[in-house]
């Protein structure tokens, strides 16, 4: 079976949605013979870089352009729709990315077309050719035959030489709307003669994420499970492709909003182990919590922290084996999400003042009114505090401090040796406060590289942006060259052993 992508590939410009931007000026240099010699297609896949990229091959060797477009009638387009026309060659530069590969290709461009004007090739992933294929393919750029024209699409860019990309026409896709894809999808249901509700329909757009050929790869799954005439409903489109059931979603982000952690870890538990993907489930979840936004029976505040830790979940599912644990987690903040903590924190002492330690005390009271009446804590009256179990953050990042050191390790042992040598002060304002015994292993953590290695795994540990402050112990803030020395194998000390 053939299948949709291809089959309903658009044949002319008009036919492609959502890249008008580009179309246009495409249709203005046919129309006025100014085409030129190298193009060179960005954007996500599935955006129709390749799809435009064909359509402009058989443009540009067209014998009766209709206003910039392809006839589809004529030899020459008949012959490029066949696919028997030697003067259009498509290459993959994933499987030909060997400077021999272009070497062969530059060969080949010697020769005069056979039969069309112009001699198209269409280099596909183009950012997946070796530096040396890079090198002798931009000698051809430079001074290609008349007769020649390229067209490059990748979806990296930042991996395409500039002195590939300072030689070609340069023309950025961009996602499709869901409005478009549902528009396109809605065409191929009828021209299929299938029944597919609206929402359905809105469904897969959503899923595909803007990408024209994803959305209708998941369209032909959800026809080719169907063989009788009845209408494929947004319910039956949810079993089909796999998903949680809409009710559920729906269900699970009620019990979260109205902070029914019981209710919403039945409904969980119970979709989970239908065997639906938690990632998919909290993707769900979002998708959802987005559209709840624009409906007046949702407070928006609510629903922006909901989706705020719903997003700290779907990093978390990336980087744990435990997701049924990790989700449950979640399920259990999001619930708690409106409960309040008072935390008072002593300042951090002096770099020189050792002897003083850090406290934090945490007031935690079941009476809905009291007043606060310790010394050593500002008067607080009628404060309503709701009793909830959770961790001092300094603990948490105590307890996580282990997992950190072993990450970081990967990356940078040196940098993990000084990590482990690192006292915990405190964390406050997502600020973490380290004391550190030599003022160069300081300078060392801090050095901007190191930093963001460190930044980045406590964000993935904790789902939380943080930042550092770092002191020093006073009197090992003067180095000499003997202190030197042994700072060298203090931070060295796992290679020396």
């Amino acid at each position: 079976m053939e299948t949709l992508y291809r089959k309903y590939r658009p044949q002319n410009f008009d036919l492609v949605i959502g890249q008008s931007h580009i179309i246009q000026i495409l249709k203005s240099q046919l129309s006025s013979g100014n085409v030129s010699h190298s193009y060179i297609f960005i954007g996500p896949r599935g955006t129709g870089k390749t799809s435009v990229g064909r359509i402009l091959a058989k443009a540009i060797n067209c014998t009766d352009l209709k206003e910039g477009n392809p006839c589809g009638k004529c030899e020459n387009c008949t012959m490029f729709q066949e696919g028997r026309s030697l003067d259009v060659v498509e290459i993959d530069a994933a499987s030909n990315r060997s400077i021999d590969d272009i070497k062969n290709l530059k060969e080949k461009i010697s020769f005069s077309p056979i039969k069309f004007d112009k001699k198209i090739y269409i280099i596909d992933e183009v950012h997946m050719l070796s530096k040396d294929a890079f090198n002798a393919l931009l000698k051809t750029l430079e001074e290609p035959p008349a007769y020649v024209v390229f067209i490059l699409a990748t979806t990296e860019v930042q991996k395409v030489p500039l002195t590939i990309l300072s030689r070609c026409q340069r023309f950025d896709f961009k996602l499709a709307s869901n409005d478009d894809l549902s528009t396109v999808l809605a065409s191929i249901v009828q021209k299929e003669n299938k029944k597919v509700s609206k929402e359905a329909i809105s469904l897969v757009a959503t899923m595909a994420k803007g990408s024209f050929r994803d959305s209708q790869t998941i369209l032909q799954k959800l026809l080719t499970h169907t063989e009788d005439e009845n209408e494929i409903d947004l319910e039956k489109a949810y079993q089909i492709l796999g998903l949680s059931s809409y009710q559920n979603v729906k269900s699970l982000f009620d019990f979260l909003y109205k902070n029914d952690f019981e209710s919403a870890k039945k409904v969980l538990i119970q979709t989970l182990a239908s065997g639906n993907s938690s990632t998919e489930l909290c993707v769900q979840l979002i998708r959802y919590g987005q559209k709840a936004l624009s409906v007046s029976s949702y407070d928006k505040n609510e629903v922006f922290m909901i989706l705020e830790l719903l997003f700290g979940l779907e990093r978390q599912l990336k980087i744990t084996d435990y997701d049924d644990i990790a989700f449950e987690l979640y399920v259990y903040k999001i619930a708690n999400r409106g409960n309040t903590l008072l935390t008072v924190s002593k300042p951090i002492p002096s770099q020189h003042d050792e002897s003083k330690e850090i406290k934090s005390k945490v007031i935690i009271i079941e009476n809905d009114k009291t007043e606060l009446k310790d010394e050593n804590l500002p008067k607080v009256e009628n404060a309503v505090i709701k009793k909830i179990d959770f961790e001092d953050d300094t603990i948490v990042i105590k307890k996580i401090w282990p997992d950190l050191i072993s990450r970081v390790k990967v990356k940078n042992v040196p940098l993990s040796g000084l990590l482990s040598n690192a006292e915990i002060l405190n964390v406050e304002d997502n600020v973490l406060y380290l004391r550190m015994k030599y003022k160069f292993h300081k300078s060392r953590i801090e050095n901007k590289k190191a930093l963001e290695i460190i930044l980045t795994e406590l964000e993935n540990l904790t789902s939380r942006k943080m930042s550092i402050i770092i002191n020093v112990i006073g009197e090992s803030e003067k180095l000499d060259l003997k202190g030197e020395n042994d700072i060298v194998k203090d931070v060295f000390s796992e290679l020396l052993q």
